[in-house]
């Protein structure tokens, strides 16, 4: 586990992602599944499970969400660093969102 805090993970290489942490991905056609309302429903900010204590959140209320994408120097979606660039995906194939 030091050391994945140390050098990072390529996510490219991970073959099995937890369930839960799948829902917000998951469509029935184009709409979300069934789920994802239910999680909605029970409020606007959810940690999702991810392997290696690695932190996300679910963010689906409109003000929060809105916050969050209007700061983007309290939040990052930027994954660049947990890419080493020796798998099928580099650091120069995946950013953020500005």
């Amino acid at each position: 586990m030091r050391r994945i805090q140390k050098q990072g993970i390529d996510l490219s290489r991970i073959s099995i992602i937890p369930e839960p942490t799948k829902v917000p991905l998951q469509r029935n056609g184009t709409d979300p599944v069934p789920r994802l309302a239910e999680i909605r429903g029970e409020g606007s900010l959810h940690k999702l499970q991810l392997p290696f204590s690695f932190n996300a959140y679910l963010v689906s209320g409109y003000d929060e969400t809105r916050t969050i994408l209007t700061d983007r120097n309290s939040y990052s979606n930027d994954i660049r660093h947990l890419f080493h660039g020796d798998g099928p995906a580099t650091s120069d194939d995946i950013g953020g969102l500005g």
